[in-house]
């Protein structure tokens, strides 16, 4: 097999630096397929290093639950996971990637719609992870540690934001603008995100479908040293709801008002919450209505 370039490509490292990676799959026989589900092999995941490119099978759709991830007291030492150009995979299952402590680049292919639960959660040193614009689903916790990423937009397609999902996912998590399709922040989604930086949550009829804001969801975040700063937030009239400490901690350094286009006042509060219980406790903080809603 020495003169085999599917063999070359997953064992010699400098192949990779004079072709293409999404042109060239590594062997097949490092897989495992399934059911329409492709997983690397466990004898190869603590044995295959550097990078590797997924490839692609007529049927498969996805990639498995601890596919990649430390299993069974093996630690995977990829770096990069490529996908060919012609890839069908749409889903990367639960801890798909869980634990992968030395891996820096994924680079999913377009197709990609649903990142399922865990699927990255604890890859310190993952860096880049490309989110197309068909993907409607991130699950809970699917970042969660990795505190190493680096992501400036959320897709413009996401719907679903799952709990946690990128809690204590560190200063290179960058986000200004919520997707207008997400109904709900959930718990601790960007707890601990200190670059997370929105000022406008949801709109008026028509322009953000986002209903609730949970628990905890954005608890210290929102206060760290990027160019961002958020001194107004504006919780618009499509916000019906809004969880215990949602905002708690949330941009301190800087928020000097908070506007509620709904009434903000009242037995029971309208929101379900008054605005220190969710999280709006500085006593400098001006509150006040948003007028011409």
């Amino acid at each position: 097999m020495e003169n085999d370039p599917v063999e070359k490509a997953i064992n010699l490292y400098p192949y990779y630096e004079t072709e293409d990676v999404h042109k060239i799959a590594s062997s097949i026989d490092y897989f495992d397929i399934k059911n329409g589900v492709i997983s690397l092999k466990n004898e190869y995941k603590d044995t295959l290093q550097g990078k590797i490119t997924v490839p692609t099978i007529d049927g498969v759709t996805q990639i498995g639950s601890f596919s990649y991830g430390n299993v069974s007291g093996k630690t995977s030492k990829i770096t990069h996971i490529y996908f060919l150009e012609n890839s069908k995979i749409t889903t990367v299952n639960m801890s798909a990637f869980t634990d992968c402590n030395e891996l820096e680049v994924v680079d999913l292919p377009k197709t990609v719609r649903t990142i399922k639960g865990y699927a990255f959660i604890r890859c310190s040193k993952l860096k880049t992870v490309t989110l197309n614009d068909n993907i409607t689903t991130i699950d809970d916790n699917a970042f969660s540690g990795c505190s190493s990423l680096e992501l400036t937009a959320l897709p413009a397609s996401l719907t679903k934001l799952g709990s946690g999902a990128f809690q204590t996912a560190g200063p290179g998590i960058k986000l200004t603008t919520i997707p207008s399709g997400i109904e709900i922040l959930e718990s601790w989604t960007f707890n601990g995100c200190p670059n997370v930086k929105f000022s406008t949550f949801g709109g008026k009829s028509g322009e953000s479908k986002l209903r609730i804001i949970e628990n905890n969801c954005l608890n210290a975040a929102g206060k760290g040293d990027s160019n961002t700063v958020v001194e107004d937030i504006i919780i618009n009239y499509s916000v019906e709801q809004i969880g215990s400490n949602a905002f708690y901690g949330y941009a301190t350094n800087t928020l000097k008002n908070v506007y509620f286009a709904r009434p903000y006042e009242g037995s029971p509060a309208p929101y379900g919450m008054t605005p220190e219980q969710m999280g709006f406790t500085n006593p400098d903080l001006n509150i006040g209505q948003l007028e011409n809603v």
